[in-house]
């Protein structure tokens, strides 16, 4: 299973290269074929509310499959537990171990 923070950092990667790619793109290749010719800036600014909408997305979308793979496993999900929650492959004793 993979950690929070390589999780974040995976996320955060593909963002970055995501948002690279689409304003390299859209700057050279995707609006001059459809006519348009934004200033850098203005492709900036609508890369980045494409991108902002799509983070929200992926998020709404895990939330909602983490729910259900939570209702049909009967688990509650990681966000639900509660602190001291000792989860099985976990790898912190338990007291009276």
């Amino acid at each position: 299973m993979q950690s929070r923070r390589a999780s974040a950092v995976e996320v955060l990667t593909g963002t970055f290269v995501g948002l690279v790619l689409a304003i390299a793109a859209g700057q050279w290749v995707i609006y001059p074929a459809f006519g348009l010719h934004p200033t850098l800036g203005k492709n900036l600014w609508m890369t980045l509310a494409f991108t902002a909408v799509g983070l929200v997305r992926s998020y709404i979308w895990r939330r909602i499959f983490n729910w259900i793979g939570s209702e049909r496993s009967g688990a509650a999900p990681a966000d639900r537990r509660s602190p001291g929650a000792v989860t099985p492959g976990d790898s912190r004793q338990v007291a009276g171990d």
